[in-house]
C-alpha cells in the first residue's frame, strides 16, 4: 500500500448522510447533558468527584462518539501524513504502522499536535517482532507474518469444564478462541503450535478430548446478509440437568432459551 493510498484510510465508513449524522451527534449530546449529573459524578473513598474531560464514563454514547472523533481524526492526520508511511491500522484507539524508521518520531509529534485530548505512545519492533492486541506480527524481510500473542502474566485459566455452566457456554469457549487461531495464525508452522497449545489448556481446565476434536474441526454454519432469520428469545435462570431439558420445548416453536448462569433456581 502506497503512502497516497494510505492517506485516504482504508476503514469501512458509515453510510448515514451527514445530516442524519449531525441529528444523531447532536441528540447524543443532548442525552449527554440531562444524564451528566448521574453518568459523569464519581464516588471514590467517599468523596465525590466530576468529570470534565472526555465522553461519560460507562455510558452506552461513548463508544459512539469514541468511534467518531477517531474517524474524524484519522481524517485530518493522514492527510499530512509522508509518503513513507505504508500501512495505518486501527483497533478503537491503537494503531498499526509501517513506515520507515527515520520518520517514526516525527510521524508521533504530528499525530500528538492535532489534538491535546488525544495523545499516543510509540513502541517499536524488537527482533522484527511487535505485538498488536492479540497479535503477535513478525517481520520476515517484506513479509508479515500473525500469530496468537499473550501476555506473559496470561495464566489460561478458562470457564472451568465442571463449573455449573450451560454446557453451550462451555462449548462456545472452544468455539471461539479456535475460531481466532484460524483466523490469526497465518503460517502453518504456527497453527500447528497453537493447535498443541489449545488442546493443553483446554485439557487443563477440564475439557473432554471430544468436546475440543468436536468443536475445532466442525465448520461455521453462517447465514449472511439479508438470509438471517432472528428468533424470539427467553431468559430463564440456570439449573444444571434441568435446564438443558426444559430448552427443548420452546425451541419446538421457533423459541430460543438463553441459560443465565448468575441467576439460580432456589430450592424451596
Amino acid at each position: 500500500m502506497r503512502g497516497k493510498e494510505c492517506r485516504r484510510a482504508d476503514v469501512d465508513r458509515s453510510k448515514v448522510s451527514k445530516g442524519k449524522m449531525g441529528r444523531l451527534f447532536q441528540r447524543l449530546i443532548e442525552t449527554r447533558e440531562t444524564s451528566e449529573t448521574s453518568i459523569r459524578s464519581i464516588l471514590f473513598l467517599q468523596d465525590v468527584g466530576h468529570q470534565k474531560v472526555g465522553t461519560p464514563m460507562a455510558s452506552p454514547i461513548s463508544v459512539v462518539l469514541t468511534e467518531m472523533a477517531m474517524q474524524r481524526y484519522e481524517e485530518e492526520v493522514l492527510v499530512d501524513a509522508p509518503p513513507s508511511l505504508k500501512l495505518w491500522v486501527r483497533c478503537v484507539d491503537d494503531v498499526f504502522v509501517v513506515m520507515r524508521k527515520g520518520e517514526a518520531e516525527p510521524f508521533l509529534d504530528l499525530l500528538n499536535g492535532k489534538n491535546e485530548a488525544i495523545q499516543f505512545e510509540i513502541e517499536k519492533e524488537e527482533n522484527e517482532r511487535l505485538p498488536f492486541p492479540d497479535i503477535m506480527v513478525k517481520r520476515n524481510g517484506a513479509t508479515l507474518t500473525t500469530r496468537i500473542y499473550t501476555k506473559g502474566t496470561h495464566t489460561n485459566r478458562l470457564l472451568d469444564y465442571n463449573r455449573c455452566h450451560p454446557v453451550a457456554h462451555k462449548r462456545s469457549v472452544v468455539k471461539t478462541l479456535w475460531s481466532r487461531v484460524e483466523k490469526v495464525c497465518s503460517t502453518d508452522d504456527s497453527w500447528r503450535e497453537e493447535r498443541s497449545h489449545f488442546k493443553k489448556v483446554f485439557r487443563d481446565n477440564g475439557y473432554p478430548n471430544s468436546v475440543v476434536r468436536r468443536w475445532t474441526t466442525q465448520q461455521p454454519n453462517v447465514e449472511i446478509g439479508d438470509n438471517r432469520r432472528y428468533a424470539p428469545r427467553v431468559t430463564v435462570p440456570y439449573q444444571e440437568g434441568a435446564s438443558e431439558i426444559a430448552a427443548r420445548f420452546p425451541r419446538k416453536h421457533g423459541v430460543e432459551e438463553v441459560l443465565n448462569p448468575e441467576t439460580r433456581c432456589m430450592e424451596p
